[in-house]
């Protein structure tokens, strides 16, 4: 991505709201360079590929309404997040009951 300016620019929304489906749902998930090392191992992108790759995403994040979630706390907290975030309420602590 040679200039991010470019996601903001009006054609660049438009064509990747046009690209979604008027019923998808989407979040982001996020996490620290550490975290996403520590899970990763040998096969995690160096700092500044990540870097970029998260500001791209909350990039797209705030052009699609998409909540930002923060995914290194506890998976069954995470998923309580996703599912009240995409308006799944009745599988919201569901993970916790297996």
């Amino acid at each position: 991505v040679g200039d991010l300016k470019a996601l903001r620019s009006i054609p660049v929304k438009f064509l990747i709201c046009r690209l979604m489906k008027d019923e998808a749902k989407l979040v982001m998930l996020d996490a620290s360079y550490k975290e996403i090392a520590s899970r990763r191992g040998v096969l995690a992108e160096p700092p500044a590929i990540i870097k970029l790759q998260r500001l791209v995403y909350r990039m797209l994040a705030k052009i699609l309404q998409a909540p930002i979630i923060n995914s290194e706390k506890d998976v069954a907290l995470v998923h309580n997040e996703v599912c009240e975030a995409l308006g799944f309420q009745s599988l919201c602590h569901s993970i916790e009951s297996q």
